[in-house]
Order: structure tokens, then sequence, then C-alpha cells
């Protein structure tokens, strides 16, 4: 599968994955909490890090940002992502890189769903999530590894 991920140009990119891009990045919040709860995080992020389903984005050369798919089942994904420092920064061209890589993901696997597991007191999340049309189905009591609660939010084709 041959995504288009140089589409932004200029400052902004979003480029495939590369395990060097997590030791680059900057992180806060929930990610550093996460960092704390997952024993080798980074080994866990790369082992679920997909060819050709996983990106990052980039502001000024800096990784701000890394996102992708996994599948489920033949049919079904689930999306992540792991935000860091700067992000805030190009939240059109975040919004606009995630749209145009989860359509293309859905077109190219025929999806019959694509869903993202996202904390339900993480207002900046859940809003950048329904930014990429993904919407509540369900709420995912003590789900998380620190014990929260998330969304379960979907995005059907």
């Amino acid at each position: 599968m041959r995504l288009m991920t140089d589409f932004l140009g200029g400052t902004q990119q979003i480029l495939p994955f590369e395990p060097e891009h997590l030791y680059r990045m900057e992180y806060k919040g929930d990610t550093l909490e996460y960092m704390e709860e997952i024993p080798n995080y980074f080994d866990y992020i790369c082992e679920h890090a997909y060819t050709n389903l996983t990106w990052t984005g980039f502001n000024n050369g800096k990784p701000i940002v890394v996102f992708g798919c996994r599948p489920i089942f033949e049919k079904n994904f689930e999306a992540w992502m792991i935000p860091g420092v700067g992000i805030e920064s190009s939240p059109i061209s975040v919004v606009k890189g995630g749209r145009v890589l989860f359509s293309q993901v859905e077109e190219e696997y025929n999806l019959n769903r694509l869903q993202i597991a996202v904390r339900c007191n993480n207002d900046t999340a859940v809003n950048y999530a329904r930014a990429l049309y993904f919407k509540v189905e369900s709420t995912l009591k003590a789900y998380g590894p620190e014990g929260q609660d998330y969304y379960m939010m979907t995005r059907k084709p």
C-alpha cells in the first residue's frame, strides 16, 4: 500500500514513522503518565506500528505527533495517536493529515470500522477525534492502563 504522506509541504510534513522519531519527541500530560504505567513504552509502540499504517507529523523538522492504525480484524482497524510538545502549533495540519490518511486507509483496506479509544477527561483528544469524524459509541469504564474511563469512538466509512 502506498499512501500519499508528504502532502503538507513547507515546514509541516507527515512522513512514514521511524522508531527514532519517538526518541526525538518531547512529551507531556497523558503520554508521560502512559510511559510510567506501560513498561518499555517505546517498545510497545514500535510493536504496534505497522509499516504503511504509522506516520509521524513534523513541524520545522521536529516530530510533534506519531499516529497510526492497526488491524483488529480483516476489515476493522484501531487508530491511535501519541501527541508531543508542539502539536498545538499545527492543529489544522494535524487534523488535515489525519483525515486524509485515515480516509486512504479506509478505502485501501475496504474497512467496515475504524475505532479509537480516547480518555474521557482529555477534552483536547476528544475534540481532535471528533475533528477526524469519530463519534462516541460507548464509554469503557476503567479501561486505560491508569484505570481511567475512555470513550470508544468510531468512524465508519
